[in-house]
């Protein structure tokens, strides 16, 4: 099915049909297959010794579709983690989320919009809109984008999750936007924000999946295990160890087990520290208060 045949079909439906389609279209393989690409990550001990890893991420947001058609598709966290647990696969950090702006080989400008909640035809206007840029990109980078960021922001995992709501962050700004146009441009336009119930829908929502399993000092690591360890989840959080580290969903996998006393205390103390010594230090700015 294409993504314009999906709107077409879906848009007077209601997004629980249009949902459980795209869970349906997820089984069949009728989504975009993106390239993983890897992320670069370090991050330092107590003692000083620096840890070194890969952690491969979709290129793109997924999309239901076909490669000549094809619409990024803003869902629900439970819906989103019930297409991930298919494959095993996670929802990133906002911390991942700056790595990947950093790291990506196509800095796209952020398309606002109104929102007007859950639209199929609106988040296929804002797909048109996101197409268009690429286009407009030279012909040599718009034929081999790799890693790309700007499209959307991300629904993400995070330390300040609460059942039932949604926590978004990111939309950064491309890096040759310097200052003097954007001041701040580090920042995201989206801080990172828990105020939304779940069944918030806005076009500007992405779901961008992270692999299960990654490189850690040279050795095949469970990416679930180094988010909630308590020295190595600072190569992939801000926060300390993720306590959440999926959203709940339909086909939960097995409850996780924690490998140590210690790590069963980290991942149940109620006020994480966060591992940096400044959220500006890595472009993540203040905890939100509302969402923009």
């Amino acid at each position: 099915m294409k993504g314009s045949e999906f709107v077409r079909t879906y848009k007077d439906k209601g997004y629980l049909a249009w949902e459980a389609a795209a869970v349906e279209l997820a089984r069949q393989g009728g989504v975009i297959a993106w390239p993983m690409v890897n992320l670069s990550l370090t991050s330092t001990s107590k003692d000083g010794s620096l840890h070194t890893a890969t952690l491969p991420v979709a290129s793109d947001y997924l999309a239901v579709g076909e490669p000549d058609d094809y619409l990024r598709l803003p869902l629900r966290p439970s819906v989103a983690q019930t297409i991930a647990n298919l494959s095993g696969m996670l929802l990133p950090t906002p911390k991942i989320v700056y790595e990947v702006w950093r790291q990506a080989k196509t800095q796209l400008t952020p398309l606002t919009m109104d929102n007007r909640g859950a639209k199929l035809e609106d988040f296929l206007a804002h797909e048109k809109r996101i197409e268009a840029e690429i286009t407009r990109l030279p012909s040599s980078a718009s034929s081999d984008l790799g890693l790309t960021t700007g499209q959307k922001k991300d629904v993400v995992v995070s330390n300040i999750f609460k059942p039932g709501y949604v926590v978004i962050y990111g939309w950064f700004w491309p890096k040759e936007m310097g200052p003097a146009d954007h001041p701040g441009h580090a920042q995201p336009i989206q801080p990172r924000s828990n105020v939304h119930f779940e069944s918030h829908f806005d076009y500007s929502h992405g779901i961008r999946f992270i692999s299960p399993v990654m490189t850690v000092d040279g050795e095949e690591r469970q990416t679930e295990s180094v988010l909630r360890d308590p020295e190595l989840s600072k190569l992939l959080s801000d926060e300390g160890p993720v306590r959440t580290v999926r959203y709940p969903a339909s086909n939960d996998p097995a409850p996780y087990r924690p490998a140590s006393k210690e790590e069963y205390r980290v991942l149940n103390d109620p006020y994480p520290v966060p591992s940096t010594s400044s959220l500006a230090d890595i472009g993540l700015g203040v905890l939100a208060s509302r969402s923009r």
